[in-house]
């Protein structure tokens, strides 16, 4: 599949149209790619120490170990934005990570609505939000990133599935070992059954959470040889991507995470909820400039362009 350069009227067109978002980028990053990354997970590594040094109860180190996970899940998209638009190939890596992003938040939506179903007192998140958000992670998986369930896809998404596996595993032996030592007695009922059921369910989709980007993160990091692709779809598939992340993360972090969370006596988990919508945010932000600025975009044309003639040449 060849790529096709834009005429210089729809250069201008689409520079016109993404002018003030390269702009604001810009502004922002003052053209150091990872100084908001790492201003955001430096505070967040504050607010860790700080919690760390002021915890004088249990309620304070519950919170300190929330804290930490925050900076955990917030380490592998700030790695992710710094090394995505330096790699060689940055249009086949999205090709391959895109898909497998949403389609691990697809298993941890899938975990919470069958959860919100059928567990009493399970409470992670409104049901309906997440329900509209896997419906509308498995509308987007087959229509937008190609994924249908046969024998390549398997093939192709082996690590996402076994990460998910891996994620789920750990959550049912953590929630084995909490049941262990916070039960006297060793009879099963049916609400200590319940009550394990839905620590670990919530266990999983932290889980899920933690590991959510770690897909991406390995792609980047090994930076494979330049594959084609449609440049189309591309814009396509980062379009996709970064709404869902964007609704995703809103929901998460700010509707049922600091809004909720404000004015109870947990400023920390407040401010870290921010942080990690924000570097959300910032991911977003960066990335659309650089994948839809027009002159990037030929650049990265020419020089796969170049590396097909090379080829052929061969």
């Amino acid at each position: 599949m060849d790529f096709q350069t834009y005429p210089s009227s729809s250069v201008g067109q689409k520079a016109g149209k993404m002018r003030s978002l390269s702009y604001i980028n810009d502004i922002i990053h003052g053209g150091c790619s990872s100084a908001v990354p790492i201003a955001i997970m430096a505070a967040a590594c504050c607010l860790v120490v700080y919690q760390h040094i002021t915890a004088e109860n249990e309620f304070h180190f519950s919170t300190r170990f929330f804290l930490a996970m925050m900076v955990v899940s917030m380490a592998p998209l700030a790695l992710l934005e710094k090394k995505l638009l330096s790699c060689s190939d940055p249009l086949g890596l999205l090709y391959k990570f895109s898909g497998k992003v949403v389609l691990m938040q697809t298993v941890q939506l899938a975990l919470r609505v069958a959860a919100g179903v059928f567990l009493k007192d399970f409470e992670h998140g409104y049901l309906s939000t997440n329900s509209i958000l896997l419906i509308s992670a498995l509308v987007l998986l087959p229509t937008i990133f190609g994924m249908r369930p046969t024998k390549k896809w398997i093939v192709e998404n082996r690590d996402v599935l076994l990460l998910a596996a891996l994620a789920l595993s750990l959550a049912v032996m953590t929630s084995l070992v909490d049941d262990y030592k916070s039960q006297y007695v060793r009879t099963w009922t049916r609400r200590r059954m319940n009550a394990f059921m839905v620590n670990g369910v919530t266990t999983a989709s932290d889980y899920l959470e933690l590991v959510s980007f770690l897909p991406a993160v390995w792609m980047v990091s090994r930076n494979k040889e330049l594959k084609e692709v449609d440049v189309n779809d591309a814009r396509r598939r980062a379009a996709a991507l970064i709404m869902f992340l964007l609704s995703f993360y809103f929901l998460e972090d700010i509707a049922t995470g600091a809004w909720m969370l404000m004015g109870q006596g947990m400023p920390l988990v407040v401010l870290a909820h921010t942080a990690h919508f924000l570097l959300v945010v910032d991911f977003a932000l960066y990335f659309s400039a650089h994948l839809y600025d027009p002159e990037k975009f030929d650049k990265i044309i020419g020089n796969i362009s170049d590396w097909l003639a090379d080829t052929c040449c061969v």
